[in-house]
């Protein structure tokens, strides 16, 4: 009796060894196509004022489209003060962009809208570039160079270029709320540099488009 019952204990272990162990299912990142747009910040319509007045340094995006004209008074605006050679992004000096993105994420757009009074020898325009994510910086000082793109009327000019590579696709990823920081900077004065950016207005909806469905042709790999 004492031997069949060694045997049959024996079998057991042996099925429970070989038994099959359920893999845990992969994960397949959901990339959420997120357009957001800038939204005006601080007490009054100019940046560089808001940081002096109220100590606004950067300019927040929402989902929510422009809804008002800049005919009705919508719109606010960060002047170009043609500062060369700045080595650290500075609130008065670029345009500080700064918010929050919920999940995964693979790349960005960022569109902007400028004043553009220039007599425009050449639609290229030189800017650098700084992107932070959750504290860490995944691009820094890129210079790029974007084609300014005449949109309503000779005055009021686009740009726009993308950040690949940013690789944020894991679980913990796709339920994190993530910090987003883009600063851009102009740093020559000359007869192609725009005068100022503007946003906020249904003629100029500027703003970052999260893991768009089209890369703009300009792009920047953010590291790893």
């Amino acid at each position: 009796m004492h031997r069949v019952a060694c045997i049959v204990g024996g079998l057991l272990a042996a099925a429970a060894f070989t038994s099959p162990v359920r893999a845990e299912e992969p994960f397949f990142p959901d990339l959420v196509h997120t357009p957001t747009y800038l939204v005006c910040s601080g007490t009054t319509k100019l940046a560089q004022a808001n940081v002096a007045i109220d100590g606004t340094k950067t300019v927040g995006w929402d989902e929510i489209p422009p809804t008002q004209s800049v005919q009705s008074g919508a719109g606010c605006a960060s002047a170009e003060p043609f500062a060369a050679g700045s080595s650290q992004p500075d609130a008065v000096l670029d345009l500080p962009m700064a918010g929050t993105f919920t999940g995964n994420l693979t790349a960005m757009t960022v569109r902007l809208h400028a004043v553009d009074t220039t007599a425009r020898a050449s639609s290229s325009q030189p800017l650098v570039v700084d992107v932070v994510i959750d504290g860490r910086t995944r691009v820094r000082q890129a210079p790029v160079e974007v084609t300014a793109v005449r949109s309503m009327s000779d005055t009021i000019a686009f740009i726009e270029f993308s950040v690949t590579n940013i690789r944020l696709l894991d679980e913990l990823d796709s339920t994190t709320t993530h910090t987003v920081e883009v600063i851009v900077s102009t740093q020559y004065a000359d007869i192609g540099t725009l005068t100022g950016w503007i946003w906020d207005a249904t003629e100029f909806p500027s703003g970052i488009t999260f893991n768009p469905t089209r890369l703009a042709n300009v792009r920047l790999r953010a590291t790893t």
